[in-house]
């Protein structure tokens, strides 16, 4: 068959370099120091996995990352298989609109216990629907996703899990669609110990196909930091170790700050990045950003809460040296 008779038998099919090239993707923020170190932030159209030891930040990150697509107008399909979404989680994110035709939640009730199979099935339907183009969908976690056999079998050391061969199923299905759906996919997995007594202490589980499938792989890195305030404790900083970035060069590790009730603290990230970067100078105990002077971290904090354009300036300013 010619070049010609492939196109016209299966409907443009070959494309040039320039359809790739040329193809604008449009990037969701996550912070200033994740952004810094992805190469701006996620693209829509990949897959994306968080992984880390039990609570390190990881559901908190997410959902600061499905609030800033929501601000570009994204529809947010979130997953809660583990069923451990809480009111607090929702509420600790400052801009989550969660009220919102923009957030779906998709879980398991009292009428229906949903198994591994139907879960991924709604979530390929979610993704092939042309009227959620470009939305970002979270599954939250594959590592809870409970197939029908075992599911409905007694519990046994020697039941043989098949979770592994669903997921490659899905991720097989999915894979193509994914990007040309502009579909942003966040999976949180797992950690397993490694028992081998070889290479990494902790594995994701479910499985080598995801491992192929993603584009930007991020692990949260041993145990969180205590982030106090007057002795108070006020939130945690989470060390990250960016593996596998779709912009960015990785691997690479970040701190992020994620506060109480608030989410990641865009703020505390930025006067830390700034300061390493020169941007904002620091004398002793002073701050210096152009021609504002002000004594001690916390209070330029505080200060910047409070004028969000000068936030803008200095982040502007720290994209221009990072292009």
């Amino acid at each position: 068959m010619s070049l010609k008779d492939i196109q016209k038998k299966y409907g443009g099919a070959i494309v040039s370099p320039s359809f790739i090239m040329e193809r604008e993707k449009v990037v969701i923020p996550v912070s200033p120091v994740f952004d810094q170190a992805l190469g701006g932030g996620i693209p829509e159209g990949t897959w994306v996995i968080f992984s880390g030891l039990p609570k390190c930040g990881k559901t908190t990150t997410i959902l600061q990352i499905c609030a800033n697509a929501q601000a570009m107008g994204k529809k947010i399909f979130y997953f809660n298989i583990e069923g451990r979404l809480k009111k607090r989680d929702l509420l600790g994110i400052h801009n989550l609109k969660i009220d919102s035709e923009l957030l779906h939640i998709i879980s398991s009730n009292e009428d229906k216990i949903y198994s591994g199979e139907e879960f991924l099935d709604m979530a390929t339907q979610i993704i092939k629907d042309k009227e959620n183009k470009g939305c970002v969908l979270v599954i939250d976690s594959t590592s809870s996703l409970c197939p029908t056999n075992e599911l409905t079998t007694e519990i046994s050391p020697s039941l043989r899990a098949t979770a592994p061969k669903m997921l490659a199923h899905f991720f097989k299905q999915m894979g193509q669609i994914v990007p040309i759906m502009d579909t942003t996919a966040i999976m949180i997995q797992h950690l397993v110990t490694n028992t081998s007594g070889y290479g990494a202490k902790y594995n994701e589980d479910g499985g080598l196909w995801a491992q192929y499938q993603v584009d930007i792989k991020i692990r949260a890195h041993g145990k969180e930091t205590k982030w106090l305030e007057n002795d108070k404790q006020i939130g945690q900083v989470v060390t990250w170790d960016i593996l596998t970035s779709a912009l960015g060069t990785p691997p690479s590790t970040i701190e992020s700050y994620i506060r109480y009730g608030y989410g990641v603290d865009e703020v505390m990230e930025t006067v830390g990045l700034a300061s390493d970067l020169g941007v904002i100078k620091v004398g002793g105990s002073w701050f210096t950003f152009e021609d504002f002077k002000i004594q001690g971290k916390d209070n330029l904090c505080n200060h910047l809460r409070n004028n969000p354009d000068m936030v803008a300036k200095i982040n502007s300013k720290l994209k221009e040296m990072l292009i």
